[in-house]
């Protein structure tokens, strides 16, 4: 399952480097938001680098419900958030087969860290992300 996920969320992105950029969820922008591994990546890489940076935070930082194992049940979600122009992760929405799982996805991503925030024209904007989990 976590594999599954992990996979999901590679497939889920892609690179796209050009002046004005618009990724696949919809934003225009020419900065992409950076973790602070990524602060000195360049504009090619910092797409790659958000993308390596959440997967790894991610994995590093999930754990399959408690509660799940025990009702054996699989589930899944689907997060939004945005990355606000101060950098700060606000959720938009979570949706889940399961109330556990939903729990589980906010939890992980409110644990998110303060990133540096994706600009357009030299201006800090917000970032949505959509997170299957």
């Amino acid at each position: 399952m976590k594999n599954l996920i992990f996979t999901l969320l590679a497939m889920f992105f892609t690179i796209v480097s050009y002046a004005q950029l618009k990724d696949p969820d919809g934003n225009l922008i020419s900065r992409y938001p950076k973790f602070d591994k990524c602060k000195n990546a360049t504009e090619e890489e910092a797409a790659l680098c958000f993308k390596t940076e959440l997967n790894k935070f991610v994995k590093r930082h999930f754990i399959y419900p408690k509660k799940a194992k025990e009702k054996g049940l699989q589930g899944k979600a689907i997060v939004s958030f945005c990355i606000n122009a101060q950098g700060k992760v606000e959720i938009i929405n979570v949706s889940a087969t399961d109330k556990i799982f939903e729990e589980n996805a906010r939890r992980l991503i409110e644990k998110l860290p303060q990133l540096i925030p994706a600009e357009e024209n030299g201006i800090p904007t917000p970032y949505n992300v959509c997170l299957p989990y």
